[in-house]
């Protein structure tokens, strides 16, 4: 009786692929929509709504480390909400950082300053969005709103 053996390589990209199957699964309570196609998500005859709430205190860590290092690719917590069409996709903690090279500035006001709620001095600027950075879970689970 001869036995067969597996090639190393072999055996671990099976136990690999594996892995990620079992990995797949659907923890119960979790609400997922079920993936959007591009032509959905970038149709260019309907406008999307997207929103960017982030909360005070993080808007101003924003600011105060732009202060400390212009260049810095440090992320602040904010949500994120994209609606077409009438249905709704939220994000609750996405990382939000300022982008750019030569372009890159402070969003608001001058240097030192916090936010300003009564006349803001807001400046064109771009920002970054990581949709992984503050998810403990490693996954984007999406809910229908």
């Amino acid at each position: 009786m001869r036995i067969q053996t597996i090639p190393i390589k072999k055996f671990f990209f099976l136990l690999f692929i594996g892995y990620l199957i079992s990995s797949c699964n659907n923890n119960e309570g979790d609400t997922i929509i079920p993936s959007t196609d591009k032509l959905t998500l970038f149709n260019l005859t309907d406008l999307p709504e997207i929103k960017l709430t982030i909360p005070l205190k993080d808007w101003n860590t924003l600011l105060t480390n732009y202060d400390l290092n212009s260049q810095n690719d440090k992320k602040v917590v904010s949500s994120f909400l994209f609606q077409l069409n009438g249905k709704t996709i939220k994000l609750d903690s996405i990382g939000l950082r300022l982008k750019g090279n030569t372009s890159r500035r402070r969003p608001e006001g001058n240097f030192g300053e916090t936010h300003n709620t009564l006349s803001p001095d807001w400046h064109h600027c771009h920002f970054g969005l990581d949709f992984n950075k503050f998810n403990p879970l490693g996954a984007i689970i999406l809910r229908k709103k």
